[in-house]
């Protein structure tokens, strides 16, 4: 396979073509040192088999940082020690390494952020307090980009990733949106990111790598049609440049932190190949007019689709950074033939945005809704060990929370009976998939079936337990994990013919008349009217008695609501009551106090749903309280796929 051949980047030879994307995985201290958990974290990344390690963005002075918590910084010698000590876990593990290097540049979340120009706030934050930079200063910081990879250098890295991309300051200097000087650092838009390149090569020498991390195109013109970025179309005049100036690689990405559908991707826009090789297009024009190695980061995790780029000479390498949280041992894996074994990433952005990512400012690490051990290599929670005892134990549902248990289960050494009363594995899966961009979620699903056959669990499909399968089974211990039912709230008529649930209408089980009236605000019931409103003819309108919409910031939801509104969809948020459903539509009594009737041919419902414990009562009333009885995921009450499947996991190493 060309994706296991190695290629020569710069003075070293990669040992095959996967390199891990930088990104931000919070186990840095608060002032931004290294810790034994960050070591260990590293560690584990690089026993999974790929080649080049990127860690994850080290600020080059104290104003570049940016809104997030716990960066990591090189800003004075005092770090050396401990990025020595990952250096040293990296190369245990069989890769070389890089750091990025970086400054935030206007958005920095400092008081007064630098910036190329002082009159170009950014779009996200119009009122943002601005200096703009002197000669003076831009030299200091060009002096300040070499000395922090000097210190790289001397914790013993192979190299640096010199980071302008995503609209971090040196794309600030070559975007013709945010670089409106009239000095030489704007005649030649160039002439900052070249000679940061440059500067760095004659510090470092020959014998250390630097990449360059590239957006091959700002998207600007993808979102704001009256404002002009750089394209793919620059990409001949950038490039040679960078080249020239010494960079040994290229990792092209794509967008900028003030372009909305760019962090929210994989947007169906973006990324039409069911999420993947978005970026493939910029790639390709990018391999066109480089003499160095193109690396490819951006939803990237199908073996396939690396394989075929390669191959074709798209690109030359793959860069992933989720897929490596998702499952670190994804180039080992295919080295090995087991790709039907890799736990592919869901494209979720819970990493980005979930309990453990960027936004949360007071968890301990970044987290992936399908790894339970991301984060905890040093302490190893969620390590498989064998059970001191192994019992026979029945799990009831086949959604993720239950198969995960059933998994880790298994993997103990017990036996394992998993129940489900449906015909299909996967819970709300199927039906969550269906929603525009989410098509990747059936990934986990794929993923822990073909876990559970190659144990050999025993899974039995239409099979709805009772109290007396449970007496006459006489599990050694229980997992419930009967999941939710579809909370119907109970306005009068509630039950007419024109009213359907939200589920039933992605699984394609009921159809929608032209005119369509949701019930129900947050991420579910904004993916239904994603995929409601695909249909251009309908005229789609969302309710809720909350006072917003998708208001819990998961990327989905964020990602829906922003289709909705570029669609035209009509919102009604903060409904005081809803009075009836009837055969003309929804009365209610809107935000105002005023009386409205919503005209609908179809009423859908997507407010939620409510734990089915009907047999965890049933087993309680009947005495059989003697069992060890769990209760995971939607059964105790709603949750996320990441909940549900922690929970799974959890539940498994305590039996």
């Amino acid at each position: 396979m060309k994706c296991l051949e190695p290629i020569r980047v710069g003075h070293l030879t990669l040992k095959n073509r996967f390199s891990m994307a930088p990104m931000d995985v919070r186990l840095h201290t608060h002032d931004g040192y290294a810790t034994d958990r960050s070591i260990a974290h590293y560690r584990r990344m690089a026993q999974g088999g790929v080649a080049l390690i990127n860690l994850e963005l080290h600020v080059v002075r104290p104003d570049g940082v940016g809104p997030y918590y716990m960066d990591p910084r090189i800003t004075d010698d005092s770090y050396i020690p401990g990025m020595a000590k990952i250096a040293e876990a990296i190369h245990e593990g069989g890769a070389y390494c890089q750091v990025e290097l970086g400054h935030f540049g206007k958005f920095s979340a400092v008081e007064e952020a630098l910036a190329v120009s002082a009159d170009v706030p950014p779009l996200t934050n119009p009122t943002k307090s601005l200096r703009e930079m002197d000669e003076d200063l831009i030299q200091e910081v060009l002096q300040d980009f070499v000395t922090c990879a000097l210190r790289v250098k001397r914790a013993g890295f192979d190299g640096v990733m010199l980071h302008g991309a995503h609209g971090f300051l040196p794309q600030q200097f070559m975007s013709p949106h945010s670089n409106r000087r009239t000095d030489r650092w704007g005649q030649d838009r160039l002439l900052f990111p070249t000679e940061m390149v440059r500067r760095v090569r004659e510090a470092c020498g020959n014998e250390f790598l630097i990449g360059y991390r590239l957006s091959g195109d700002e998207y600007y013109q993808k979102m704001y049609q009256d404002i002009e970025g750089y394209s793919v179309d620059d990409l001949p005049d950038i490039i040679p440049r960078l080249v020239e100036a010494g960079v040994d690689s290229i990792d092209i990405s794509a967008g900028a932190l003030d372009v909305p559908r760019w962090y929210a991707g994989p947007d169906p826009n973006l990324f039409p190949n069911d999420g993947y090789g978005g970026y493939l297009p910029l790639a390709e024009a990018a391999k066109k007019v480089s003499d160095v190695p193109i690396i490819v980061t951006g939803n990237m995790g199908d073996p396939d689709l690396i394989e075929e780029a390669i191959r074709d000479g798209r690109c030359d390498m793959a860069g992933m950074a989720k897929q490596f949280l998702a499952d670190p041992d994804f180039p080992n894996k295919v080295a090995e033939g087991r790709v039907n074994e890799i736990r592919r990433c869901i494209n979720c952005g819970f990493c980005a945005v979930g309990n453990g990512g960027l936004a949360a400012v007071d968890n301990h690490s970044v987290e992936c809704a399908i790894n339970p051990e991301l984060g905890w290599a040093l302490e190893q929670y969620h390590a498989i060990r064998p059970a001191t005892t192994p019992r026979n134990v029945m799990v009831i549902g086949g959604g993720v929370a239950g198969m995960e248990a059933a998994r880790v289960l298994k993997l103990r050494g017990h036996k394992v009976t998993l129940h489900e009363k449906s015909e299909q594995l996967g819970g709300q899966v199927p039906s969550a998939s269906k929603a525009p961009g989410k098509a990747a979620i059936n990934q986990i699903n794929d993923y822990l079936k073909g876990q559970l056959d190659r144990l050999g669990v025993n899974v039995r499909l239409n099979s709805e337990v009772g109290v007396d399968d449970v007496r006459a089974a006489a599990p050694d211990a229980l997992v419930l994990a009967t999941g939710g039912q579809q909370f119907i709230p109970p306005i009068p008529g509630v039950d007419g013919p024109n009213v359907v649930t939200g589920i039933d209408v992605l699984l394609g089980r009921q159809e929608t008349g032209r005119r369509v009236v949701l019930i129900g605000g947050e991420e579910v019931a904004c993916e239904v009217a994603d995929y409601i409103s695909q249909d251009s003819d309908k005229e789609v309108t969302v309710t809720t008695l909350l006072p917003g919409f998708a208001t819990k910031g998961h990327v989905a939801g964020v990602r829906a609501l922003m289709n909705l509104q570029a669609k035209g969809v009509s919102f009604v948020p903060a409904v005081r009551e809803y009075l009836e459903i009837n055969s003309e539509g929804v009365r209610l009594v809107d935000a105002q106090g005023e009386e409205r009737l919503l005209a609908a041919d179809t009423v859908v419902i997507s407010a939620g749903s409510k734990p089915d414990n009907s047999l965890q009562a049933a087993l309680a009333n009947n005495g059989l309280v003697r069992y060890h009885i769990f209760t995971i995921g939607d059964a105790v009450s709603p949750r996320s796929i990441y909940e549900a499947i922690r929970e799974g996991a959890t539940v498994a190493q305590h039996i």
